[in-house]
C-alpha cells in the first residue's frame, strides 16, 4: 500500500474465520485457537503496521469488523464470539490509547451478509448440526444483509461525522442519520460500548 499510494488513510480488518463449529466439549482446539488468531490476533497485527503509518501524519482510521458474541452469547460458536467480543473491547482499548493523536478507531457490524464464512455454518457437517438451522433461519426472516450498507456505513465512520463518538460499535442495518442526531446522550449515558452489566 505504501509502496503505490505512499500512505494509509483507513484500515478496515474484515478478516473473519469461523471454522470452530460445536460445543466447547467437542470442538477441535486447533480450530477454536484458529479463528481467534483470524479474528482477534490478525486485526491487533494490522493495527499495529498501520498505526506506524498513521501517526507520524497525526491522522488516519481503523474500522474494525465485529458480529456475533458481542450482543449476547453465541451458542457452538465461541471462539468466533469471543474473539469479536474481544475485538470490541480492542476498539475501546485503542480508541483510549490514540486520544488526541488524530487517529479514530470504530467497531462496525455488517450483519448477516450471505458469505464464504455464513456459506460455511450452513454447508460443512459441523455447521449443519449445530448452525444451519439458526442461520438459515434468519436469512428466511430478512434475506440477509446486503453488503452495501457495511461499505457505506465504513464510508461514514471515515468521512468524520461520527468522531465524537469513537471507540463505539455501530451496525450497518441501523439508521446512522438518527444515531448521530444522539451523539450527546450516547455520550451521556456510556452507550454502544462493552460493559458487564450489574458488575462490581
Amino acid at each position: 500500500t505504501i509502496e503505490r499510494w505512499g500512505r494509509i488513510d483507513g484500515l478496515v480488518n474484515n478478516a473473519g474465520s469461523f471454522q470452530a463449529i460445536g460445543p466447547v466439549s467437542e470442538v477441535a482446539a486447533d480450530k477454536w485457537l484458529g479463528d481467534i488468531k483470524t479474528d482477534l490476533y490478525g486485526p491487533f497485527l494490522c493495527s499495529q503496521q498501520a498505526l506506524r503509518q498513521m501517526l507520524p501524519r497525526k491522522r488516519g482510521y481503523i474500522l474494525n469488523v465485529i458480529g456475533g458474541g458481542v450482543q449476547g452469547p453465541l451458542p457452538y460458536g465461541s471462539a468466533y464470539a469471543c474473539s469479536k467480543a474481544a475485538l470490541m473491547r480492542f476498539t475501546e482499548t485503542l480508541a483510549a490509547e490514540l486520544e488526541g493523536t488524530g487517529v479514530r478507531v470504530f467497531a462496525m457490524s455488517p450483519g448477516l451478509v450471505r458469505t464464504e464464512l455464513v456459506e460455511h455454518q450452513i454447508s460443512s457437517p459441523e455447521g449443519q448440526k449445530w448452525r444451519a438451522e439458526d442461520i438459515n433461519s434468519r436469512l428466511a426472516e430478512g434475506g440477509g444483509v446486503p453488503p452495501t450498507l457495511g461499505a457505506n456505513l465504513a464510508l461514514l465512520l471515515v468521512s468524520g461525522r461520527a468522531d465524537k463518538l469513537v471507540g463505539r460499535g455501530f451496525r450497518a442495518t441501523e439508521d446512522m442519520d438518527g444515531v448521530l442526531r444522539r451523539t450527546d446522550e450516547i455520550l451521556a449515558k456510556d452507550l454502544r460500548v462493552l460493559r458487564m452489566v450489574g458488575y462490581g
